[in-house]
């Protein structure tokens, strides 16, 4: 099925006509605002639902949702309905009306009556709907998954699940227990399945679905302690063991690390360990109660202060440890630091990380938080300092490629490139930025950008807001910067944003929701 791609543009706009007389705007008026509170479009783009609520929120909201045809522009109002969803690939949605659950059919109008009361999950881009229940167990394989197919009315149910995770378009992996074993399995949602590993029971620790949903990682335990890492690849069928956790002897006293599934792909090189404290992170740094504020010149913000503000100190920083998997060798990367910023992705040796120790002095004079920003590079060690006094932090791409970060000095836009041995910041554009730069805000002695809007072509280009629209820019430089919705904001004199979010990390194309104001 080729799947129709609509971008739609949800735009509210008070408009007079322009030989109407002007009416002054009074509490009546303003009674009557309404904004769309929620919104979403069905899998083949057809439908469009939304709901609306008064701007006066003391103002009871009627329990509606306007359905809207985008090929007729045909509006129909499902009244008495609540939590509305479009379900599967054919213009079906799931509503509740009057304590019912209902799929209607908005093509035939034909219902089916939901009989189910469990919360009901849908999976994006497939004809298949999940929930669950819980029974009580005494070994913890609680949870019946019951999933439902759409299109052939017919639902598969799987009992004693310890957890379970949906990949692909229609995969499952699942840990199931059997008598007094454990099964990790995987397949087609409706089965069959195959069996990944299985154990005794009290050998089988936990399992982590890598988000590419290519591994699952799994640990396996003696004695309640997990001791072995394993990595099965989904598609080659294969197993191996990555980690030996007894071999990961920590030079700090303070810490050990964490026995969990960690996420590793077959090409991976180093796992980012968690560390558990071994002392007490919390009472070390209690403030005590004072009525006498002590402030040397030399010191930020006063103990006073930070009492009132988060009751404590700030916590105490874990250090931060990798494990070398082709060396076989543990490395402390970072003690000393603000933040850590790594890309979201499991594959990377390169994350930044924030001192802001030169400017603690300015927090209570300044009422501002500057810092320093460092590269860290695993496969080296090495760290170095590439942005000072800096108020802003860079966003990773889902690759972890390439970083963003606005400049609030220059007021443009930087990107940084991870993947050359060059490790610093360049200008996104040669040419001005000033349409990206918020040029109304005068607020303080610095301008900010509009944002960012997200990532597309697997992180590979960024999505920048000017005032008016959304533009494109393709890192590798293999295509020019181009406007995602065509300029049409700025024709209109319309600011286009996510209706879900202002950012958003993978932005799907494929049937995108606008507002406009």
């Amino acid at each position: 099925m080729i799947r129709k791609t609509i971008l739609c543009i949800a735009i509210f706009i008070v408009m007079q006509g322009l030989s109407a007389q002007k009416k002054d705007i009074d509490s009546t008026a303003y009674q009557e605002w309404k904004y769309i509170k929620s919104s979403e479009i069905s899998y083949t783009g057809d439908w469009v639902a939304y709901n609306t609520v008064y701007q006066d929120f003391e103002k009871e909201n009627p329990l509606q949702t306007y359905i809207v045809n985008t090929k007729t522009s045909e509006n129909q109002v499902l009244k008495d309905v609540s939590s509305v969803k479009f379900v599967g690939t054919g213009n079906w949605v799931l509503y509740e009306k009057k304590g019912q659950n209902y799929l209607h059919n908005l093509d035939t109008e034909k219902f089916r009556l939901w009989q189910s009361q469990a919360y009901t999950n849908v999976l994006k881009n497939t004809d298949f709907l999940y929930y669950t229940t819980f029974k009580a167990s005494p070994d913890n394989a609680n949870t019946q998954l019951v999933i439902y197919d759409l299109k052939k009315n017919d639902s598969t149910s799987l009992d004693k699940l310890l957890s379970y995770n949906f990949y692909g378009l229609n995969k499952l992996v699942y840990a199931q227990m059997v008598g007094d074993k454990t099964f990790l399995k995987s397949g087609p949602i409706n089965g069959p399945y195959q069996t990944i590993y299985s154990c005794k029971a009290s050998e089988f620790g936990n399992y982590n679905l890598n988000p590419d949903g290519l591994a699952v990682t799994f640990t396996t335990q003696i004695n309640g302690q997990a001791n072995m890492l394993h990595f099965f690849d989904l598609k080659l069928k294969k197993h191996e063991v990555v980690l030996d956790f007894e071999n990961l002897q920590l030079d700090d006293a303070n810490y050990s690390v964490s026995r969990i599934a960690y996420p590793v792909q077959k090409d991976t090189r180093f796992v980012y360990l968690q560390l558990q404290a071994e002392f007490d992170k919390y009472s070390s740094q209690a403030i005590p109660k004072s009525n006498v504020d002590i402030w040397k010149w030399d010191e930020g913000t006063m103990l006073r202060r930070e009492a009132k503000i988060r009751n404590s100190k700030p916590m105490v920083k874990d250090p931060v440890y990798v494990y070398d998997l082709q060396t076989k060798q543990l490395k402390k990367l970072a003690t000393d630091y603000d933040h850590i910023i790594k890309p979201n992705t499991i594959n990377f040796s390169k994350f930044f990380k924030t001192d802001n120790t030169p400017y603690l002095t300015e927090v209570d004079w300044k009422f501002n938080e500057r810092h320093d920003l460092y590269i860290l590079d695993a496969l080296t060690g090495n760290q170095k300092l590439i942005k000072k006094g800096i108020n802003n932090n860079p966003i990773w791409s889902p690759s972890g490629n390439y970083a963003l970060l606005f400049d609030e000095t220059q007021e443009i836009w930087l990107v940084y490139d991870a993947t050359t041995p060059e490790q610093n910041f360049k200008p996104l554009l040669n040419s001005p930025q000033d349409s990206f730069v918020n040029q109304s805000q005068d607020t303080g002695h610095r301008k900010d950008a509009y944002g960012a809007a997200g990532w597309i072509n697997h992180g590979n280009t960024v999505l920048l807001y000017d005032r008016y629209d959304i533009w494109a820019f393709d890192l590798t430089e293999k295509q020019k910067p181009y406007s995602l919705t065509q300029e049409y904001g700025r024709r209109h004199k319309v600011e286009l944003r996510f209706n879900s979010n202002d950012y958003i990390e993978k932005v799907d194309l494929e049937g995108i929701i606008l507002e406009g104001f």
